[in-house]
């Protein structure tokens, strides 16, 4: 007797346990508060069991949001505005950015001109004789280069000399001194230049002067004056 109800007893308190393994259920979670992360602390959500109240954290990572800048503005974080690094400045070819698609510019002002009222540039001896006497009648400037910063500035003139000494066989103007100056009035170029040409009589046309390191951002002005050799 006492073993039959010893079995019974084992029996019931087996029942009792697989009863309560078989309540066991899939929780069932929702956001219970969540912290927003910032560009420099982390946040999280809490989760909680809808049935039991169980719950669990996860973690959101700090972190900036960055918006890319165009070749003239730094890339900035959209929610605290943090700016990171340099703009990246425009790369060029031939003539047009590849990023924004702008074309390759510089601010440079020419000295006036034209066939009514022509430049005058005398080439003059030590003693202050006239050599000879250039009358330029157009100038303009072609740019080149791969960066806003490092811009290469053709500078072509056109004209006629006079000079009694001139033969227009050797292909030259002889000296043409000219100097670049910047917005503050620095020279940033000078030079007195030997230069060839294509030669049509007495007139000049593509008389080429090229330059290097012209930065986009800054003004410029050319300033052409007579020669004494």
């Amino acid at each position: 007797m006492k073993k039959l109800l010893l079995t019974v007893a084992l029996l019931l308190l087996l029942t009792a346990l697989t009863a309560c393994s078989s309540s066991a259920h899939k929780h069932n979670y929702a956001i219970d508060r969540e912290t927003p992360a910032t560009c420099t602390e982390n946040g999280s959500v809490v989760y909680k069991c809808e049935d039991c109240e169980q719950i669990y954290t996860k973690s959101i990572p700090a972190g900036h949001e960055w918006e890319v800048g165009d070749c003239t503005t730094a890339k900035t974080c959209k929610k605290c505005n943090t700016v990171s690094g340099e703009a990246p400045g425009h790369t060029y070819e031939n003539g047009i950015c590849i990023r924004c698609k702008g074309e390759l510019a510089l601010d440079l002002t020419l000295p006036s001109a034209t066939e009514d009222a022509p430049l005058i540039i005398n080439n003059r001896k030590s003693n202050g004789d006239i050599r000879s006497t250039y009358q330029i009648t157009n100038i303009k400037y072609e740019l080149s280069g791969t960066s806003s910063k490092d811009i290469t500035v053709t500078i072509i003139l056109e004209g006629k000399i006079t000079d009694d000494e001139y033969d227009g066989s050797r292909y030259s103007v002889g000296k043409i001194p000219f100097k670049i100056c910047d917005e503050n009035g620095v020279v940033v170029f000078s030079n007195v230049k030997d230069t060839m040409m294509l030669v049509e009589g007495e007139k000049f046309k593509n008389l080429k002067i090229a330059l290097t390191g012209f930065n986009s951002e800054q003004k410029y002005a050319l300033t052409f004056f007579d020669y004494y050799s």
